[in-house]
């Protein structure tokens, strides 16, 4: 699928600027979109028109960036609460074109939580987002998938 998208880029009117970006293929966020594709075919059910191709590679690029934004920001300490806004945008607007799933409403209700904490309780949140993820990256093993990131926020506070 991603040959295919990038042989007929031209047809399709797609611009690959963004999903070309050396960090983007680097985490492999090609093959995330490309996917995205897939199942946007099968959510519709039926063949896609170049219209509905487009949107669907726009909005895979847009959600894959938007994910990796905010996972590149944890990896590098410097998380803030817009990253969590943002990140919801990002969510919100896969809703709106995908629908609900269990892993949006896995990731709107984390994002939720961490936006509705007091300003005191998200810095440490994000700290302990900060020191969680970290020490994993340190192991050397597949630093985190960002719905392990979801799964710990909502865990946050309900381990004692």
């Amino acid at each position: 699928m991603e040959a295919a998208l990038e042989k007929h880029a031209l047809t399709l009117d797609l611009n690959l600027i963004d999903y070309n970006k050396e960090d983007f293929n680097a985490k492999n966020r090609q093959a995330s979109v490309a996917q995205y594709m897939i199942d946007s075919r099968l959510l519709k059910g039926s063949a896609l028109t170049v219209e509905d191709i487009q949107t669907a590679f726009v909005n895979g690029v847009a959600y894959e960036k938007g994910k990796l934004a905010f996972s590149t920001k944890l990896m590098d300490d410097v998380l803030s609460v817009t990253d969590f806004e943002a990140l919801r945008t990002v969510y919100s607007n896969e809703v709106t074109f995908r629908g609900r799933s269990p892993i949006s409403d896995t990731a709107l209700a984390a994002i939720d939580k961490a936006l509705g904490l007091n300003e005191m309780d998200q810095a440490s949140l994000i700290q302990d987002l900060e020191d969680q993820f970290s020490v994993e990256s340190e192991a050397g093993q597949n630093p985190f998938k960002i719905n392990d990131v979801f799964t710990y926020i909502n865990q946050y506070g309900s381990q004692g």
